[in-house]
Formats: structure tokens, C-alpha cells, sequence
């Protein structure tokens, strides 16, 4: 005698419950699909790193390494800005100030005690 053998069938109709049960992981797939073509390539213009200290310290060094390898990797400018002064106040506060895109960074290791 043979054994009988049982299919295993997730949904015993294939009507409208398939077609239901379908629907909104397709919808949701389009929709991502149009959200994601229509972001832009990050960066498109030159990003300016702003060092609040000296040139040729640690921290500035560290940031011209940093951007040189940024810049091979992404084909975009990363420049290096200086603004030295009441201990790192004066290049926080001109960061804090910018406008809120993205191209202007703060370079820094630890937070400086002003922040």
C-alpha cells in the first residue's frame, strides 16, 4: 500500500483571495520603486568641511585625509574650510548657521565643550 502524500496548499481558493491577498504588496512595491528613482545622487555640488581649528593640527590633517578619499570615491569637491577661534565656537556656530542640506560638515573628534 501507498501512503498517502498530503499537498500542502497555502490558499484554498485562487480567486478573489489571491487577487486581495496580492494587491498591496504590488502597490507597495511600485510606490517604493518611484520613491527611490526620484532621489537625487548625494552629492551633486562641492561639499565644504568646515575645521574649527587651526590648519595643521590633528583634526585638520585628519579632515584633508578624509576628503581626499571622499572626493576619489564620490567624483565631487569636498573642500576644506578653517574658522579657528574661541576654541572651536566661531566654526560651530558658522556650521549651525548654514542651511540644512547636508553640504556643510563640521569636522571634529570628540565634542568640543562648547557644544
Amino acid at each position: 500500500m501507498m501512503p498517502s502524500v498530503v499537498i500542502f496548499k497555502p490558499f484554498k481558493t485562487f480567486g478573489f483571495e489571491m487577487i486581495r491577498f496580492k494587491f498591496p504588496i504590488f502597490l507597495a512595491l511600485i510606490l517604493c520603486s518611484c520613491i527611490c528613482s526620484s532621489q537625487q545622487i548625494y552629492p551633486n555640488k562641492v561639499v565644504k568641511i568646515v575645521v574649527p581649528w587651526t590648519a595643521g593640527q590633528a583634526t585638520d590633517v585628519a579632515s584633508r585625509a578624509i576628503s581626499e578619499a571622499l572626493s576619489s570615491s564620490l567624483n565631487q569637491p569636498f573642500v576644506i574650510d578653517n574658522k579657528a577661534g574661541a576654541g572651536g565656537a566661531v566654526g560651530s556656530e558658522f556650521v549651525a548657521k548654514s542651511s540644512p542640506d547636508g553640504y556643510t560638515l563640521l569636522a571634529g573628534f570628540g565634542i568640543p565643550p562648547n557644544l
